[in-house]
């Protein structure tokens, strides 16, 4: 329990310093803003608490599939927080003479080209290491499917648990596949909400790409931490079990030879999911100015 409390303070100061650190950049970036914009920031900020308050009474639980599906859960929040804050507050109605861009507004417009492809590359080494320990697990001592790694012959047998198998993976896999649907619908209403946040056009277009910016960082963040749970587990386990020798009688059990490689690598993609989530954290603190122009 001690551990989970100390968890959950770091998570929340980390979460505090990202905040503070948005509103100085929505300050520089954003010059012109109306009061229905900060509602929208507020909401932002309340369901990403809400999200970090649920993350942390799954962690307290103790349950290591719930602990699993914590990082996720607060990527939801996060992303329902953008999405309702944006469809809730109603921008208001201009007075006078209305512009309008002569540019149609797309998606793509308010994307950052490397952003995604570290995104794209994050979920595809997230998804391919969960089928690899979805293969390789094996039932546990009590007949659960999918939770235990091990060996074994005539002689005996050695295995090792809870390890990620598909008792703790599909459910992340059905979360990850609504996170992106989820996170996909929210950034497409961004794009097409009528303007009215800001009367300056600048300000307006930084505002869209802000909100982008961030639905596709609680994806890449919230999968990245995830991911960095999840192999690493599988990665301790599989390297445990390939230098363990259970010394029988009559033989010496030893472990399959690939299981040292393979834990290795999945060990190698722990750091690479760090990298890219620092990566997509620092592109939704600071996101660069790829808005549609007039």
């Amino acid at each position: 329990m001690a551990l989970g409390l100390i968890a959950l303070v770091v998570v929340l100061l980390a979460a505090s310093t990202i905040v503070v650190v948005m509103a100085q950049r929505d300050r520089a970036q954003i010059v012109s803003s109306s009061n229905q914009w900060r509602a929208v920031l507020v909401i932002r900020v309340l369901f990403l608490m809400l999200g970090i308050v649920v993350a942390g009474g799954l962690i307290e639980s103790g349950l290591a599939r719930n602990m699993m599906i914590a990082p996720t859960a607060v990527g939801y929040f996060l992303v329902l927080g953008v999405f309702l804050g944006e469809a809730v507050v109603k921008a208001p109605r201009p007075s006078g003479v209305r512009a309008a861009g002569m540019k149609a507004r797309s998606l793509r417009s308010y994307i950052d080209r490397a952003s995604l492809r570290s995104l794209l590359a994050l979920l595809a080494i997230h998804v391919t290491v969960l089928v690899f320990t979805t293969a390789i697990a094996i039932p546990d001592d009590m007949g659960r499917p999918g939770r235990a790694i091990g060996y074994s012959n005539d002689v005996g047998g050695s295995w090792s648990t809870p390890f990620p198998g598909s008792y703790y993976t599909s459910t992340q896999l059905v979360l990850v596949a609504g996170l992106i649907v989820f996170t996909g619908l929210a950034a497409f209403w961004v794009v097409r909400r009528p303007r009215g946040y800001s009367r300056d056009f600048e300000s307006e277009e930084a505002m869209r790409t802000s909100s982008v910016a961030t639905v596709l960082g609680a994806l890449g963040v919230s999968v990245a931490v995830a991911h960095i749970g999840l192999a690493g587990v599988a990665a301790m386990h599989l390297i445990s079990q390939s230098t363990t020798e259970n010394l029988m009688p009559d033989a010496v059990l030893s472990a399959p030879s690939w299981f040292l490689p393979a834990g290795i690598i999945v060990l190698m993609t722990v750091v690479l999911a760090l990298v890219i989530g620092v990566r997509l954290a620092a592109a939704t603190v600071f996101p660069r100015n790829v808005g549609a122009r007039a």
